[in-house]
Parts: C-alpha cells; sequence; structure tokens
C-alpha cells in the first residue's frame, strides 16, 4: 500500500477478476480527488510556512537559512503542480467515464427499442396487412352504398318546376 504523507490511499493492485462498475469508478475518482485536494492543502501551508520562515531569517541576518526554506518551498511548489495535474486527470477522467456511460445507456436504449420494434414486425406481415386495407376499404364501399340507399328519398319524386306550378 502506498501513503501520501498523512493520507492513505487503495492498493495500487485492482481484483481482475470483477470489473468495476461506473459507480464504483466515480466513487473512487472523487475519493481520490479529495484526497489529492486535502494533500494540495496541507502543502500550500507548508509552502505558506516556508515562506514566512525564510522572511524570518532573512530579518535576523540567516541568509543560509532563508535560503534553505526557499529550497524546500520550491519542493512544496512543485508536488503541488504534480497534483494539479494529477488532479486534472483524474477530472478528465471522470468526465469521460459519465460521457461512456451516457453512451451506454444511449446504446443500451437503442438495442432495447430495435428488439421492441423488430418483436411487433414479427407480429404482423405484409400481405396480411394488404389483405386486412383490402377488407377495411371493401366495409367502407360498402358502408357507403348503405349510406347512399338510406339517404335517398321513398316515393314520387316531383320535379321542382312541378311544386311550384
Amino acid at each position: 500500500e502506498q501513503h501520501l504523507g498523512q493520507f492513505h490511499t487503495m492498493p495500487l493492485s485492482f481484483n481482475r477478476k470483477t470489473e468495476p462498475t461506473p459507480a464504483d469508478a466515480r466513487n473512487r475518482l472523487a475519493e481520490i480527488a479529495s484526497t489529492l485536494d486535502k494533500r494540495q492543502t496541507f502543502l500550500q501551508k507548508k509552502i505558506d510556512d516556508e515562506t514566512e520562515l525564510a522572511k524570518r531569517s532573512m530579518k535576523s541576518g540567516k541568509q543560509k537559512d532563508a535560503l534553505l526554506h526557499l529550497k524546500r518551498k520550491k519542493i512544496f511548489e512543485k508536488e503541488v503542480e504534480n497534483l494539479s495535474g494529477t488532479r486534472f486527470t483524474l477530472d478528465q477522467q471522470l468526465l469521460t467515464l459519465e460521457s461512456a456511460t451516457s453512451s451506454q445507456a444511449a446504446f443500451e436504449a437503442l438495442q432495447w427499442g430495435a428488439r421492441a420494434l423488430e418483436a411487433l414486425n414479427k407480429k404482423m406481415d405484409p400481405e396480411k396487412a394488404a389483405i386486412l386495407m383490402e377488407q377495411i376499404q371493401d366495409s367502407l364501399d360498402r358502408q357507403a352504398e348503405f349510406s347512399n340507399i338510406l339517404g335517398g328519398s321513398i316515393g314520387t319524386v316531383y320535379d321542382d318546376v312541378v311544386l311550384l306550378g
């Protein structure tokens, strides 16, 4: 196991038998990001402390001590820079993971929709659909015929000229 100062991290080896879920990976990335943030805050305090000690050493005429404090400060600053780069990589990985998770969800939804459409298509036959449409048209034509018969007049039809005249 590896230690970063006072912060403990996960062992570098992972269980290869089970794949991590996206949620597990997001949680782990967030956990490590938090650890890096804490480490960066800790190192920033060390940088501030070394800066203050260097100023005090210069005021008291201890230039060698001031130089040592400034060298330590540089080491801490380099570590903060490295942590910032690592943090950026974690953020990038997290965004990529979230994007891949969204893509996977969309892919699965499309597969599900395609299977549902295929199942519906199996229940339908183009020849049967054509026969059905012919039956519907025949029924509509027959209904129109009934409407024409029932809508006609019964008995003698008088000419308008005869009625007015």
